[in-house]
């Protein structure tokens, strides 16, 4: 069977590292398709073992699961939820999967590229999720333009070992920020906020949801888990409580920890590393080397323009008084470390 990802490549990141403002990068280039919140608005359904048919890929597609519905909302992602009130035909509060990011991300007519793509989607063959995924992302390139794709989904650190067996042709980008600051917007992130508390309480009771070979999309007992488990108050309860701040810093610590090597073991020429701070520090040369990197030009007007979107913050993490910063530091100090040895 074909070898997947030779027109591709998926940014890999913990979330809340920027990778957001560099789908809004990406999509401004003419040779590049960018693929928002691909995975994660699919919920557990995104990359599941087995074969299913053009129908029943569609329906994942197009039908919300609860869990998503109520995570995954204007009101608690609202730079991550770009299908708007009055953009198209179908309610904000049951919003397809495909609709939530990805199409509006790429057209400001969401639901013409939507029904165009249920024209033909549908009928494809009883394939792996993963073929039908590569075929979708075709049929997109038709439609909107691009020489490659670009996948970029938050928490796709989770995905370190998988997708490369699942797409052994494509690129990767390990997109990093300074993890004390990626801490702090972990416990205000509303919908991370559940998979943290999921985590905790899996060390005791169930399957890992940061485990590198049955991820949260590829486990069929956290599907199970999603669509009977997840009763609406205690989702409530977990959205508007914010986990205690070390236990975000020791779940960042044990995803990045854990997907470092995976990203190490691809061969040179399909991995690259990307700074949050380094971007926006310098992004006409950090974005000239990620182009050089995706095999597309990186010409003079584009580069101007693109780099005029990244924007210089002062850490938050130094906003903390002395005894929390020095907390902070020590609670993430092996993950940090591990990073700058790999990467500096």
């Amino acid at each position: 069977m074909q070898e997947l990802g030779s027109d591709g490549a998926f940014v890999l990141g913990p979330g809340r590292c920027g990778s957001t403002m560099l789908s809004d990068i990406l999509n401004t280039h003419p040779d590049i398709l960018s693929l928002s919140e691909f995975f994660s608005m699919q919920g557990t359904r995104g990359l599941l073992p087995g074969k299913l048919s053009g129908a029943r890929y569609w329906k994942q597609l197009s039908r919300q699961s609860r869990y998503v519905r109520r995570v995954m909302t204007p009101e608690t992602a609202p730079n991550e939820f770009l299908y708007r009130p009055g953009m198209g035909r179908f309610p904000i509060d049951n919003v397809p999967p495909l609709l939530a990011s990805v199409l509006p991300h790429l057209s400001d007519e969401p639901d013409i590229l939507f029904d165009r793509l249920a024209e033909t989607v549908p009928n494809q063959p009883r394939q792996s999720v993963e073929h039908h995924h590569s075929m979708l992302f075709d049929r997109l390139k038709e439609l909107c333009g691009g020489r490659v794709w670009v996948e970029r989904t938050g928490m796709s650190i989770m995905y370190a070992r998988l997708l490369p067996k699942l797409f052994p042709q494509a690129k990767f980008i390990m997109m990093y920020r300074d993890g004390r600051d990626v801490v702090l917007s972990f416990q205000a992130f509303k919908p991370i906020r559940p998979m943290i508390w999921g985590w905790i309480w899996s060390r005791k009771i169930g399957p890992n949801l940061l485990d590198l070979d049955t991820p949260s999309g590829h486990s069929r007992r956290l599907r199970f888990n999603e669509m009977f488990f997840t009763p609406a108050p205690l989702v409530r309860w977990m959205l508007n409580t914010p986990p205690p701040l070390e236990e975000c810093a020791a779940f960042w610590s044990e995803a990045t920890l854990q997907s470092l090597p995976e990203f190490a073991a691809l061969p040179a020429e399909q991995r690259m590393f990307l700074s949050f701070e380094a971007l926006t520090t310098d992004p006409g040369e950090e974005l000239a080397r990620l182009t050089n990197f995706l095999g597309v030009t990186g010409e003079t007007a584009w580069l101007d323009e693109a780099s005029s979107i990244p924007q210089k913050f002062e850490p938050r993490w130094k906003a903390l008084d002395p005894d929390q910063q020095n907390s902070l530091s020590a609670w993430t100090e092996e993950a940090r470390q591990a990073v700058d040895r790999m990467f500096q």
